[in-house]
């Protein structure tokens, strides 16, 4: 008997693992997706909590009901994992746009058609290819996802006729726009990129030092987020919440994915992206740049690593290059305003203060 279980776990962990394949795939069909998460969710009467591809088949299968407008189908799921509240269904179905006004001094700002063709396409030329030396020399993978990590570059020993100096050089003028004195005290940069497909979303984060190892949290001054290419994607969600907030937050601001779009935020501020929603062709390629007033390298772990200078990837960025245009203007564009930012799972109403803060874990994010 306890062999035929243990065939049957394995089958339920191998069927899966092939429909988070095939939903990361081009223009997947969902419907077998939704149907072998199906399975594995409803093969028994009552869901067995012991057995972790039982939960993880029922959270995708709430996030596929969720995302094609049956909300509540969800939320039976999740009452039975045990969460209390969730991301509001107006943010995990996204909208393209919305009728509502930002408040005063949101946490981000957003950019079209930012970089010149030239360093567009030098930045392409390290990022775009999943294949290219960046994501081999670091073993990238989305499923499963690789660790985090990233790359330290002092302001003062960058050559700021080299693409990456421009680069950095026009973030932070730009960035100055949202936080005007603070960011003149920047002293390195922090660099990281992700290649990801349509369904592939990041967990709601603090960017912090060393994500937040060793009980000291320090926050970038700003976080600017470089979409290289994004013919699919979901959004970026940037709140109000920080790691200081006694309740959750209530207002989100949306950053469609857009090629060569430049999104700018407060650095202490909770953010995350959502899995696309429906199917897509190509791969979301953002480079990620934090600007800070202090960050100490660490020459062992993943993060805040000392820039490889001598790195094949490195040196494209190094590559010389005109002076930017003076005369540009920055075209700047409102990020998509939602109301609400969590739910309850018992009755879909707004989370807000009065019902507390919830324990992490009775959180659903939904990826």
């Amino acid at each position: 008997m306890q062999q035929v279980e243990s065939n049957s776990f394995t089958k339920q962990k191998e069927v899966c693992r092939e429909a988070r394949l095939r939903w990361l795939s081009e223009n997947c069909n969902l419907e077998e997706v939704e149907d072998s998460y199906r399975g594995i969710w409803e093969a028994n009467v009552v869901p067995d909590l012991s057995n972790d591809t039982v939960i993880t088949a029922g959270e995708r299968l709430a996030l596929l009901y969720i995302q094609s407008g049956r909300t509540q189908q969800a939320d039976v799921i999740l009452k039975v994992l045990g969460y209390k509240c969730r991301l509001a269904h107006g943010i995990l179905d996204y909208p393209t746009s919305s009728p509502l006004e930002s408040p005063p001094n949101p946490p981000c700002q957003i950019y079209n058609d930012y970089l010149d063709p030239l360093t567009l396409n030098i930045l392409r030329d390290a990022f775009l290819d999943p294949g290219a030396d960046y994501w081999v020399h670091h073993s990238y993978s989305v499923e499963p996802p690789s660790p985090y990590y990233s790359f330290v570059v002092p302001l003062e020993s960058i050559d700021t006729t080299s693409c990456l100096g421009n680069l950095l050089r026009s973030l932070q003028s730009t960035s100055a726009r949202l936080k005007s004195s603070s960011i003149q005290q920047a002293t390195a940069v922090e660099l990281w990129a992700h290649n990801r497909p349509h369904a592939s979303g990041h967990q709601f984060h603090f960017d912090t030092d060393n994500e937040g190892c060793g009980g000291v949290v320090q926050h970038p001054i700003v976080t600017c987020i470089l979409y290289l290419d994004a013919p699919c994607g979901g959004p970026s969600v940037v709140t109000q919440q920080r790691v200081s907030s006694r309740a959750l937050a209530d207002t989100a601001w949306l950053c469609p994915a857009k090629s060569n779009q430049l999104v700018v935020m407060d650095g202490k501020v909770l953010h995350g992206v959502v899995p696309g929603k429906g199917t897509a062709v190509g791969r979301r390629v953002t480079l990620m740049v934090a600007f800070w007033k202090h960050i100490r390298v660490r020459d062992t772990g993943a993060a805040a690593r000392p820039f490889p200078w001598e790195a094949s990837w490195a040196q494209t960025l190094l590559q010389q290059v005109p002076a930017p245009d003076p005369t540009k203007e920055l075209r700047a564009t409102a990020p998509i305003v939602v109301k609400g930012v969590y739910e309850s799972v018992e009755d879909n109403r707004p989370w807000n203060r009065a019902m507390g803060l919830p324990e992490y874990d009775e959180i659903w994010q939904g990826f």
